[in-house]
């Protein structure tokens, strides 16, 4: 399932599309129950800092401490730039996974589920290149309260990001 914000523009656009794609070829590589959000952004409540995604117009929800899926994918927006009279962005594409639900069973293969998002995110056409791969909370949601979503390094749940340029908009000039 997609949850996205209603008339997006810009970078939103472009992460939709990338969200558009993941959430239609995912079902080829993992039967499970998956939610694909948007870009998140880093809100700040009661002293801490969190990703929350605009779900629908003025609704913040946090993606990643939801139970309900097994996958749960989500932008984080690091940079923004221009090159070549282009607008480009360097985003972290986050994934949440139950390796045991993903897989389909009880051997907790990381790797494979690693490798498998990995050619998802590569094979879009929508990212010019992945530039780091994270793994684990704390290198994954460096500099936020990691308190709701500390138990998601523990098997069979894993946690990853991979680092990814993107243009979202055509040429300035």
């Amino acid at each position: 399932m997609i949850f996205a914000p209603t008339n997006i523009h810009g970078i939103d656009y472009q992460i939709y599309l990338i969200q558009y794609y993941l959430e239609s070829k995912m079902p080829n590589v993992w039967a499970c129950n998956k939610a694909v959000y948007g870009r998140c952004h880093e809100t700040e409540r009661s002293g801490t800092k969190r990703l929350e995604v605009n779900v629908n117009g003025k609704e913040y929800s946090e993606p990643f401490v939801n139970d309900k899926h097994s996958v749960v994918v989500g932008f984080r927006v690091l940079s923004r730039s221009v090159t070549n009279y282009k607008l480009t962005a360097t985003i972290d594409a986050i994934f949440t996974v139950n390796v045991f639900d993903a897989l389909g069973t009880t051997d907790y293969n990381d790797e494979k589920v690693l490798m498998q998002a990995y050619d998802l995110v590569n094979n879009c056409g929508l990212v010019r290149n992945i530039t780091d791969i994270k793994t684990g909370v704390d290198s994954v949601f460096s500099g936020l309260n990691v308190e709701n979503i500390k138990h998601r390094d523990m098997a069979p749940m894993m946690v990853f990001a991979f680092t990814c340029e993107i243009d979202y908009t055509q040429e300035l000039c």
